[in-house]
This record gives structure tokens, sequence and C-alpha cells, in this order.
């Protein structure tokens, strides 16, 4: 074993002040230009002979079947962590998590990172040109790229799967993947499957051709297949209450054009090639999409049946959301995950934190929707009873329980009070239509009056 009291570049460091008998792992040079960065060494690494090595022990073994899986051999990869020490903790704790304030106050463990990181970490970078690194968990990610946020919610950037500088060495360009740490995917299972496509990304994006103010000159001839996506003031709440901003169209993967939906002329577009429209592509667009606008006018040729090439007026719906579910049931289904998953496009959901304008926004969505469409296709046309299943049921039954949901009260106690508001004006105003002899009338009513205090009944 090795002790940060031995190692000259950890003299300064609080964490070596207060432990020095805290274990010391050095990176490990491999023979390639691939760099895995993790958190910090486990009990594994520590013990490692014949002497002490980074992503030697379970996490490192699970890293390993992964790279194989991808075509990358073991030898050639370079591993390192942000804090080559482990604290002599009974499990292991990086530095500055909250489990670790009995060993080392929270302004000594960031210090101590920046030390290491310092030391050990940037020399590493700066010593190849390296020609990707994989950094694995949240302390990798947010000390190499000063980003935040590896694991995705709702509301917030999920920048794993995404091509991103690293601060230190920005002359290396977009080389850096996020991903989460091994061990945690050996806790949860949950996204085993989007690691081995975080480790396989490609690191250059397709190219993009978009329009953002589309006039009439942008509207394509040929509508046979298209892809769609809204932008609206609210994503809750009846469709008659959804206002529509912005529609984004467009014909093959990454290209289109966004139409500003207050134009007459493009809504008057839209209706006539919906009629010519074989297969459209649109995520989460039985729930969402396709009733706001049918609540705005627009008729859709639903064919649920047809499984090969519909006649003309026919169109067949690729809901990407509904096709992820039943292929990839334990997954999430958002747009960012499936973008994730199946392009290699860098993250596009959070352009309210950057400058990009929401024509641009709006025109990725359908771009990447149409990507991951084809891709899903294909899946499904792979496997012909979950292609049936796609067409006879889900795509059914997701109508149904859209309706259900519009006028149900089983998903929102409240909903019974908003129904009957709605219920009550729309009675009153088709009551104002009906005929005089219809209409409902204020009649008298005389009501049987209580006997007063001390009558005895005849009945005794």
């Amino acid at each position: 074993m090795l002790f940060v009291e031995d190692q000259p570049g950890c003299n300064g460091c609080p964490l070596r002040d207060a432990h020095p008998k805290a274990n010391f792992v050095p990176p490990k040079l491999g023979r390639g230009l691939r760099l895995a960065l993790g958190m910090n060494p486990g009990n594994d690494e520590v013990h490692h002979l014949p002497t002490p090595e980074p992503f030697v022990g379970k996490s490192g073994q699970f890293l390993r079947f992964g790279y194989d899986k991808i075509g990358v051999a073991w030898p050639d990869v370079t591993r390192a962590n942000v804090c080559q020490c482990r604290l002599s903790a009974p499990k292991n704790l990086f530095p500055t998590d909250e489990a670790a304030r009995e060993y080392l106050s929270l302004p000594a463990a960031k210090e101590a990172i920046r030390h290491c990181w310092d030391t050990y970490v940037v020399p590493l970078l700066k010593s190849k040109r390296w020609g990707r690194i994989d950094l694995l968990g949240a302390p990798a990610l947010e000390k190499g790229t000063g980003k935040r946020g590896i694991l995705p919610h709702p509301g917030k950037a999920c920048w794993a799967g995404t091509q991103l500088e690293m601060l230190d060495a920005p002359e290396l360009g977009a080389i850096a993947v996020a991903t989460m740490h091994p061990a945690y995917l050996m806790r949860t299972g949950e996204f085993i499957p989007l690691f081995y496509n975080d480790l396989r990304r490609s690191l250059v994006p397709a190219p993009e051709s978009y329009v953002l103010q589309g006039t009439p000159a942008d509207y394509p001839t040929d509508v046979s297949t298209l892809s769609l996506d809204l932008e609206t003031n609210t994503a809750n709440g009846p469709t008659g209450e959804i206002e529509i901003r912005l529609c984004g169209i467009g014909t093959e993967p990454y290209k289109g054009a966004c139409f500003n939906w207050r134009d007459d002329r493009f809504r008057g577009w839209l209706q006539g090639a919906m009629q010519q429209v074989h297969d459209l592509y649109v995520h989460n667009g039985m729930a969402f999409d396709m009733p706001v606008l049918e609540e705005n006018g627009i008729v859709f040729p639903w064919n649920f049946g047809t499984l090969g090439v519909p006649p003309t007026g026919e169109m067949r719906l690729w809901d990407t959301m509904l096709m992820h579910h039943l292929l990839w049931p334990t997954l999430r289904h958002d747009l960012g995950s499936l973008g994730r998953q199946y392009t290699s496009q860098p993250l596009w959901k959070d352009w309210k934190l950057t400058d990009d304008p929401e024509e641009l926004y709006c025109n990725r969505d359908q771009g990447n929707t149409h990507a991951i469409g084809v891709k899903l296709r294909a899946e499904l046309s792979r496997e012909p009873k979950l292609l049936n299943l796609y067409r006879f049921t889900q795509l059914p039954l997701a109508r149904i329980c859209l309706y259900m949901s519009q006028q149900g009260i089983t998903r929102d106690p409240t909903r019974i009070v908003k129904l009957r508001e709605r219920t009550e004006a729309q009675m009153f105003n088709t009551e104002k239509d009906l005929p005089l002899d219809l209409k409902s009338a204020v009649v008298t009513r005389n009501h049987n009056v209580p006997a007063p205090p001390g009558t005895v009944s005849a009945k005794t």
C-alpha cells in the first residue's frame, strides 16, 4: 500500500495533514489515447498487488466489460480519479460527501480536491493529445467541465452523453463525455444500456440545417414522411386552454423549419399537408401534439391497422415515446433521454439556460424526433409481435387513456370540480340556443312545513 504522507505531491493538502496514513492510488497509464476519470479509489484499488491501481475492483470489472462491449482494449485505457486517495473510513467516501464530515470539514475537503486535481489530474490532461475522456460520475463531470447534472431530473439539465470541453484542456476540443459511475450502476441497474451508449457515443454531432423563421417558400413539397413538434404556452390542462406558439416540421432527420402558428397561410398549408402524410413522427404526439392540433382544427387521416404501405390519404403515426415504452420499458422516455440513446447530438433541452432562440429549440425537437423515430421504427420492425402490439393495441389504448385523462377524475381529485365548472358553462351556453319551451324555468314549489313545537302526532 501507498500512503499520502510519502507522496511529495501531497504536501500542503489538508487531507494529508489530517490523515497522513490515507491510502494513495496513482493513475495507471495506458497505451492509447483514451482516459477514464473516476471519483476516488476503493478498498480493492488500495490493496491491489503489486502496486495500487484505479478501477481494479468491482467497478473496474464493470467498466472493463463496458469497454470490451464496444471494442476498446483495457490496456489502451489510462485510468485515474479526481481524488487519488482513500479516507481511512469503513466505507468508500468521496471527501465532499456529507458522511465524510466526521473525517474532514467541507472547506478542507474542497481544498483537498482542488489540490489533488491541480497536482495530479491537470498534468495528466496535458501529457497527451487525448482522443476521448470518459467522465465517470458527478464529481468528474463537475470538476472537469464545470457542469452539474449527470442524472435525468425534470426541469434540470442532464449532461450525460454530451460532448464537452475540459476546463483545463480546452485545446483538446469537445472530447469529454460524462456518464454514471459504475458503482452507481451496479447499485441501481437503471441506466446500464445508456452507459454503454455513452461509452460508444460519437464525438462528432450530425450536421443540422434549420430555418428559424419559416415562410411559404420553406413548405416541403413531398410530405409523405413528416416530423412535427409544437411549442405551447403550457403542457398541462385541457387542450382547449393550450395555445400553440410555434410549429416545427421536417421531412428528414436534423432538418426542417419553424413556423409561427398565428400565420393563417401555414395553418392552411398544414391542414392540406396532413391529408398527404403517410408516416408521421412525433414524440408523445398521441397524448399531446395531436389532440392540441385537433382542437385547433387540424384533421388527421388516422390509420391504426395497416402494416404495409398505406393507401393515399391514410396516415401511420410513429410516436417515439410509445415505441420506446415497448422496446425499453425500464428506461426514461423523455425526448432528451431518447436523444442521448439514439443520436450523437449535444444536449439541446436546456435552451432556456443558453442564448438559443426558441425557434431553434423547436426545430431540434422535431429533427431529433425524426432521427429517433426512424431508428425505433426499425427496431420495432425486427419484432413483428411488438410492431403488431404497437399498431393494434398501444396506439388505440393511448387514445383511450387520453380521453380518460381529459374527462376522468381518478388522476386528479380536483378534476371533478374543473369538470363540473366546464360542464355547467357548456350547459349555460347551449341553453341560450334552445327554444323557449325547452329552456330551464324557475318553478315555485310548496314544501311541507314542520308542525309547531309541542304538537302531538295523531299516530301516538
